[in-house]
């Protein structure tokens, strides 16, 4: 489920009580499954677990009753809280998208026969099933929030707060203050007298993970690259009543500009870049079947159909309609009829599961605002040991490519595919400006 998809389903979601009591089928049960394991971490050194249990999993006041219950379960560390509702409310989104119903019991515990399940405390869990009335709401309108400027008063990156605004809480609770900056989204908790402490301390924890995931689904739809720190000037200058919670820091990503295109296809590119050359050295093989992930002008994807046999194909994925229609007219050029164009958005490539044996991605990870998710989706159209070829520029300081800044070092590309199910099997340099590294899928995730 890509962070486009979860990020619309913010502005309908609604909260369901009443549900078919049918257990779900198996196709629905693989995809909560596949949804758990794609879930984005707020903080990765917190273990945690989730499973989905039957009906007779969960027992206490007001807990609704339905086919089965998603159980968080997690380490007691710093942080824990906001951790699991950040995590859980990813999966609250996906299974509404999915159109299942959903929602939160936070007085719920696990029955005896479940609580030795994990190795790990029981947090919170949510129900899930076919919903007995409608699953979601027909707009923003039918919300009941407070309004943008009473949690935040600050004027930058109206949209985001929206997102988090919309967010569920504890009783409706709404626990949360943001104050925004040109770069960045600071985020505060609103403090609670004594007894409300004691009853709602522990859900608002997670209730500001809930909101920190709306703002992080927002900002990434909205093309910024996202990384939550502690400010200490943030944590300081909190506002009265409130304490602080995080700090959001949003940097545009770098894009390329069509206008630059001819840069693509230059001299200096076929020189330090002979395409052909590249993809024979980054493991294409002739009987491949590709995916050029930001194709461009369709400068490798033109060199690939030369090296696959006649029966293969190549997928030349563009975001930009203006450069398929150059890619197009490269390939009519050059009567490369194995070229197929297609328009994709960022996290959904518009390819079936395992359909291309080879996925190119040549100087465009480091364009992209959720790069986990971005190679997760080349992992879904790749089969068990399918090879996905990444070139990047090199992190240092070069007269020609992108800021320095929005560049992706080797070590962090190793992280990445690590990541998101991936084997590196080599690694190479070319023009002292890139580097190479193909690696393979996964049999098991």
């Amino acid at each position: 489920m890509t962070p486009t998809v979860l990020y619309q389903t913010i502005f309908k979601r609604k909260s369901i009580r009443k549900y078919r009591m049918e257990g779900l089928p198996q196709s629905s049960i693989d995809a909560i499954d596949t949804a758990i394991q794609q879930v984005k971490l707020l903080d990765n050194s917190i273990r945690t677990e989730i499973k989905l249990f039957s009906q007779d999993a969960v027992k206490g006041f007001l807990a609704i009753k339905s086919p089965h219950y998603l159980l968080f379960f997690s380490e007691k560390k710093k942080g824990y809280l906001e951790n699991a509702g950040f995590i859980l409310q990813q999966l609250d989104l996906a299974l509404s998208a999915m159109g299942l119903g959903t929602c939160w019991l936070g007085m719920a515990k696990p029955t005896s026969q479940f609580e030795g399940e994990s190795v790990f405390p029981f947090v919170i869990a949510l129900s899930v099933g076919i919903p007995e009335e409608t699953l979601h709401r027909g707009g923003a309108e039918e919300f009941k929030r407070k309004t943008r400027q009473l949690i935040c008063p600050t004027p930058y990156h109206a949209e985001i707060i929206e997102a988090a605004r919309l967010a569920p809480s504890a009783t409706n609770s709404q626990p949360w203050q943001f104050r925004t900056t040109e770069k960045a989204v600071h985020v505060y908790r609103m403090n609670t007298g004594l007894l409300k402490a004691w009853l709602y301390d522990r859900l608002n924890g997670i209730d500001m993970g809930i909101a920190l995931c709306h703002l992080w689904l927002a900002a990434t739809a909205k093309e910024f690259q996202v990384q939550f720190i502690h400010d200490l000037e943030a944590a300081e200058g909190h506002p009265i009543g409130a304490h602080y919670t995080l700090t959001m820091l949003l940097e545009p990503v770098h894009k390329f500009d069509p206008r630059h295109k001819a840069v693509l296809k230059d001299a200096w590119r076929q020189r330090n870049l002979p395409a052909q050359d590249v993809l024979k050295a980054m493991g294409l093989k002739s009987h491949d079947i590709v995916a050029d992930v930001g194709c461009g002008t369709g400068y490798f994807s033109m060199a690939a159909a030369e090296i696959i046999y006649s029966e293969g194909t190549v997928y030349a994925l563009d975001t930009s309609e203006e450069m398929l229609q150059e890619t197009d007219k490269t390939m009519a050029d050059h009567q490369r009829n194995k070229v197929v164009t297609m328009r994709t958005d960022n996290y959904d490539f518009k390819l079936p599961d395992a359909s291309v044996t080879y996925v190119w991605m040549a100087n465009v990870l480091h364009e992209v605002a959720d790069r986990q998710e971005f190679l997760m989706e080349a992992n879904r159209i790749l089969p068990p040991g399918g090879r996905l070829a990444l070139l990047e520029w090199d992190k240092k300081e070069t007269p020609e490519g992108p800021p320095l800044h929005h560049r992706i070092s080797l070590e962090e590309a190793r992280t990445l595919l690590d990541m998101t199910g991936f084997r590196i099997v080599s690694e190479k340099s070319f023009a002292a400006h890139f580097y190479g590294m193909v690696a393979e899928k996964r049999s098991s995730q």
